[in-house]
């Protein structure tokens, strides 16, 4: 819908028409970008996972492993998708 709005009014239109606030909608549209396309991601990832997925701080090694178990059909959760980021 943003795309399709004047620029300046997703914000109004947002708060008229949704029960989200812009910052869980620019969540849910980072989330989109990256996955909308990939069912099965969206499918056997637990929804916080792909926030974390999401986020520009986490690395792509994290990333590239939750698509790794997804494609062998496994199932992520949070704590799964916490545990692949590599510690110092």
């Amino acid at each position: 819908m943003k795309a399709k709005l004047p620029r300046g009014e997703f914000k109004p239109w947002l708060q008229t028409q949704c029960e989200v606030v812009e910052t869980t909608a620019n969540v849910y549209m980072r989330v989109a970008r990256l996955y909308g396309d990939n069912e099965a991601m969206l499918d056997n990832v637990q929804a916080t996972g792909l926030l974390i997925l999401s986020k520009t701080k986490t690395p792509a090694v994290v990333r590239d492993t939750v698509e790794a178990i997804v494609a062998k059909g496994g199932y992520v959760t949070r704590e799964r998708a916490r545990a692949t980021h590599p510690r110092p």
